[in-house]
């Protein structure tokens, strides 16, 4: 069976869910397939290699099982096959019998090639800068070890009865941090009265004489302050409860891993040309500058500018734009409209009853597998579509959903960003 010019290999998981190969087929327009797997993970896994091995690009109906897909081609010196779950989202519903046509959309819209995304790059060498007043910077310190250069800034009202590490394999400060700036590999931290640590302090921790304000630079910073961060949320920036011995170790951690390189998406494209935020010095318009959870975007002339350094694509200043001069950029070139297209187009030639449109983030994918697991899973005309960012629905996306012949539009945010969305709920 061939779809969009890949291969699909349908697997039934050991029976599990209900797959009419010849019925699927019908509802995607091509040829029924050779073989409906029963256990294409496992024991029928040879039927995998061999027609990876034979240079066809492949989509495998199965989501679950995607890492050893993946690990197989690579071991093969192949393309990774596009894995689709059709099991959780489908198969697994009180509904399966009926669910074919909703099979193939999610088929058709799995194999719609996205455009590269532009990205940039962040550069981080793992120099850590940790605020806070108590032992617990000490602390910190000391896990993250004496193979990353550390900086230690203590606030003024810190514990007077702090004790100096025996060998100081870090920089120990005092002072207080005023303003900050900058990205993950590139955080600047003005702080006044800055004064270091004497060498010679004996018993309690000590400072020499404040020389006045200076800024301290690292690549990521470790803030157990308590108090509101200096900047807005973004990578890099750990600003944690210092009584949350959980959250701490878990932001120790993943510093750990933050040396290197690292791309990430150019969430967003501004149209310079179309922002309405002020003209001969007039402010008219700042709706995406107050959306933006991340401080990403600031006025520059009579425009708003992104660094996509910063911006964290949380999508909102897209959704709120009235001019339509931002725009949500991943998937890049209006892949997303693509992928509704296909998903909602197929279902209705299928036979497809009306269609509601489910449109969810990474975490409600989660959601959804549970749902099906403990449960009656997805209604059969429950279409579910994932994007990166559901605060960057605009009335774009909404209204070719309509056009395309979705009945309603149900949206799952993550609860852990109900704040990015803020901005949509307000109007």
């Amino acid at each position: 069976m061939q779809v969009g010019g890949r291969k699909v290999m349908v697997c039934s998981c050991e029976g599990s869910m209900p797959v009419d190969g010849k019925s699927l087929a019908k509802a995607l327009g091509t040829e029924p397939p050779d073989q409906l797997y029963f256990q294409l993970c496992r024991s029928q896994v040879e039927a995998y290699r061999a027609a990876a091995s034979s240079g066809e690009k492949l989509l495998v109906c199965c989501g679950q099982e995607a890492p050893l897909f993946n690990e197989l081609a690579r071991v093969l010196d192949v393309e990774e096959p596009v894995c689709v779950d059709i099991r959780d989202r489908a198969g697994w519903s009180s509904e399966a019998r009926r669910a074919i046509p909703k099979m193939a959309a999610l088929i058709a819209e799995a194999v719609q090639e996205p455009e590269p995304t532009p990205s940039v790059t962040l550069t981080s060498e793992g120099a850590v800068l940790i605020i806070g007043r108590g032992q617990d910077v000490l602390d910190a310190a000391r896990k993250l070890g004496s193979e990353r250069a550390v900086t230690c800034l203590l606030l003024p009202d810190h514990d007077a009865d702090l004790v100096p590490p025996p060998v100081r394999a870090l920089g120990l400060f005092r002072g207080t941090p005023r303003t900050a700036s900058g990205h993950l590999g590139a955080f600047r931290v003005k702080v006044g009265d800055l004064a270091g640590a004497s060498p010679s302090a004996r018993g309690a921790l000590s400072f020499d004489a404040a020389v006045g304000e200076r800024e301290l630079a690292a690549d990521l910073v470790l803030d157990l302050t308590g108090a509101p961060p200096l900047l807005a949320p973004r990578d890099g920036w750990f600003a944690i409860d210092p009584g949350d011995a959980l959250a701490l170790e878990r932001a120790v951690a993943e510093i750990g891993g933050l040396v290197g390189e690292f791309e990430k998406p150019r969430w967003i494209k501004v149209e310079s040309t179309l922002c309405a935020h002020s003209r001969n010095g007039q402010i008219a318009c700042t709706r995406c500058l107050d959306a933006c959870p991340s401080g990403a975007l600031k006025p520059v002339g009579d425009s708003a500018q992104v660094d996509a350094h910063v911006c964290g694509g949380h999508g909102s200043c897209a959704s709120v734009c009235p001019t339509g001069a931002i725009r949500f950029d991943v998937p890049a070139g209006n892949g997303i409209h693509k992928r509704l297209g296909a998903l909602l187009e197929t279902h209705r030639a299928a036979g497809g009853g009306a269609p509601i449109l489910l449109v969810h983030e990474e975490q409600g994918a989660e959601s959804l597998s549970a749902l099906a697991r403990f449960g009656d899973g997805l209604p059969a005309d429950v279409l579910p579509l994932s994007v990166p960012a559901v605060a960057a629905l605009g009335p774009d996306f909404l209204l070719v959903a309509l056009a395309k012949g979705a009945a309603e539009i149900l949206v799952l945010a993550d609860p852990r960003r109900h704040e990015h969305l803020s901005a949509l709920r307000d109007g």
